[in-house]
């Protein structure tokens, strides 16, 4: 059986974040310990994850995502070199479309996430 631990690890970034360790559990004792261990570690958990406000979590999640969707598009982005790779027209359209979808997606999420906000704030004067 593998069980999680949790535990502060500091990142690149010199930020201390959660972290999660498995072991492997083998017998029935050590697994009522680890049990107990765990249910431990969760309530710490949620107390470390809820003292962060929502604004430090969507700053460091959306530098971390934009920066990995940056690479990926540059990696995708590669596959255009025909000294490396055959495609054709369409195969390049289908990827293009894809991602041209998914970028309109994204916007719609957050225009909406916007204008709710804006609607839902009523002042007089």
């Amino acid at each position: 059986m593998r069980t999680a631990i949790f535990r502060n690890v500091q990142c690149a970034t010199g930020v201390v974040r959660p972290a999660i360790l498995f072991i492997i559990v083998e017998d029935v004792a050590t697994r009522v310990a680890h049990m107990l261990y765990l249910s431990r570690v969760r309530r710490l958990w949620n107390e470390l994850t809820m003292d962060r406000d929502k604004r430090e979590r969507f700053v460091e999640l959306g530098e971390a995502r934009v920066r990995k969707a940056t690479q990926m598009l540059r990696l995708i982005g590669n596959l255009s070199n025909t000294s490396n790779y055959e495609y054709s027209h369409e195969d390049a359209q289908k990827i293009l479309s894809t991602l041209d979808n998914e970028i309109k997606l994204l916007r719609a999420k957050f225009q909406a996430a916007l204008s709710r906000r804006a609607k839902d704030e009523f002042k007089l004067g």
